[in-house]
This record gives C-alpha cells, structure tokens and sequence, in this order.
C-alpha cells in the first residue's frame, strides 16, 4: 500500500539540497515522483536568495489489515 506525500518548503540552496539528500537517505521505501526547486520571486525576499522546494511522493507501507 502507498501513501501519497506532498512536501513543501523554503530555504536557502544549502538547506534545500540538504532536505533532498535525507529525503534520498531515509530508511522508508519511498517513490519520489518528482522534485521542483523554484527561485521565490518576492519583493520582501531580495537578497535572502530563498528558493521553494516541492516534492511529491508515493510512501511504501505495510497494511495492518492484511
């Protein structure tokens, strides 16, 4: 069975290659579906650089119904 998992957030370059790299270490079996990094075109965000992260996934786990 699966459990579809959207993940949003904002960050700087590091902060979002890090948050995919635990994504990619977990020990859950997960379907990464795709990932969207976008640069925040905010007036109030000029000189933060922050960028959004979206990432959607299919999350692997075993039905206690079975």
């Amino acid at each position: 069975d699966t459990f579809g998992l959207d993940i949003s957030s904002v960050g700087s370059y590091q902060s979002i290659l890090k948050s995919i790299e635990e994504l990619s270490n977990t020990r859950r079996l997960i379907d990464i579906k795709s990932i969207q990094i976008s640069r925040i075109d905010d007036k109030q965000q000029i000189g933060n650089n922050q960028l959004g992260l979206t990432i959607n996934t299919d999350l692997y786990y075993l039905s206690t119904n079975d």
